[in-house]
């Protein structure tokens, strides 16, 4: 059976805090609709989780996923994930 491989390069960043991606964004923990899609006020710490707007909508960033892309074009794995696809 022929194997293939693909060698592609990607923009990534792995996300640990707030700043290390211009893409992501705080959650105000005084937000109570993002509390409620995000989840529980004691998970929505500074700096612990955010979001990101994606081609299919905002996203969870959690400490330790990935933000690929760049511009407009941005998706969000976990780190298991992006190991998985892209290493």
């Amino acid at each position: 059976m022929p194997e293939f491989t693909r060698s592609t390069k990607v923009s990534a960043t792995q996300w640990n805090k707030n700043g290390d991606h211009p893409a992501v964004r705080s959650i105000p923990s005084e937000d109570d609709s993002l509390i409620e899609q995000y989840g529980s006020a004691e998970k929505i710490e500074e700096g612990v989780r955010g979001f990101v707007s994606t081609p299919r909508g905002e996203r969870l960033v959690n400490i330790g996923d990935w933000i690929v892309g760049e511009g407009d074009n941005l998706s969000v794995y976990t780190d298991e994930a992006f190991s998985e696809i892209f290493k």
